[in-house]
Order: structure tokens, then C-alpha cells, then sequence
């Protein structure tokens, strides 16, 4: 098992750890989850191929047919280009401040950390919609039954 695998593997069972806490504690949101599923088929430091079998994985587990599978790619491609070019509005922001940041840097990187949660919800709800009803809720069931 690659550490990548076993890295995506973790976060699942840990995300199912953190749904199922005890009565009281806060639950995790929607957003939160899709935050993570994105994520793990969308993040820029992973390499492809790893994104790929995380892809064909929940493609699997979530039983998605190939046009489910295909709007489950698309959104993925998606999140990368837009948190790539989140990433990079923030990195100007951080070297343009030389290690110093001002209050306006600080405003700067808290609405680019508003806009990554805008891209999440809105991937989400796109998702949701191209998915259809059952496949919908067999990907949020997770977040449902606390596992």
C-alpha cells in the first residue's frame, strides 16, 4: 500500500472517528466532509496516479456508474484548478508582506480561505445535483451514520 493510499485510507477512518463523537460534541458539516473528500482526489501535492486510485476507489465505494464516475472527475479537476489559484494569491500575499503581514495581508488571506469554503460548497452542490438523489446520499451516508 502506498503511503499516499494508506495517507487517504487514515483520513477516511479518521473522519468517520470524528462524525461519531459523543453526544454534545460538535459534528463535523457538510462542507467540512466535501472539504475533505475534495481533497483527497484534489490535492496539489499528491501525484496523479495516486489521485487517481483515491478517485477509482470512491468511485467504488460510493457505487457511481461511469457518468457518475465521470462528474466526480470533473468536479476534482475543478477543485485543483481553483484551490491552485487560491494557493497562488496567497503565496503573493505572502511574499509580497517579506515575513511581515499587515493587517490588510491578514484580509487578504482570510477571504482567500473564504473563497477555498465558497469553492467547496459550490463543487458540493454541483456534485449533489449531477450525482442525483441515491448516489448523493450513498456519498454523504458517512457523514449520516457517524462512521
Amino acid at each position: 500500500m502506498s503511503r499516499s493510499w494508506a495517507g487517504f485510507t487514515l483520513g477516511f477512518t479518521l473522519l468517520g472517528s470524528l462524525l461519531g463523537q459523543a453526544p454534545g460534541t460538535p459534528v463535523r458539516s457538510e462542507i467540512d466532509y466535501f472539504r475533505h473528500v475534495f481533497m483527497a482526489i484534489g490535492n496539489l501535492e499528491d501525484p496523479a496516479s495516486d489521485l487517481q486510485r483515491r478517485e477509482k476507489a470512491m468511485v467504488r465505494q460510493f457505487g457511481l456508474n461511469p457518468v457518475q464516475a465521470q462528474a466526480l472527475h470533473a468536479v476534482a479537476g475543478e477543485f485543483r484548478t481553483g484551490l491552485a489559484g487560491i494557493r497562488t494569491a496567497a503565496t503573493s500575499v505572502l511574499v509580497a508582506s517579506r515575513g511581515t503581514l499587515t493587517d490588510a495581508d491578514r484580509g487578504r488571506l482570510n477571504e482567500l480561505a473564504a473563497d477555498r469554503g465558497r469553492l467547496v460548497e459550490r463543487l458540493a452542490a454541483r456534485l449533489m445535483k449531477d450525482l442525483g438523489p441515491e448516489a448523493a446520499e450513498r456519498l454523504r451516508a458517512p457523514l449520516r451514520s457517524g462512521r
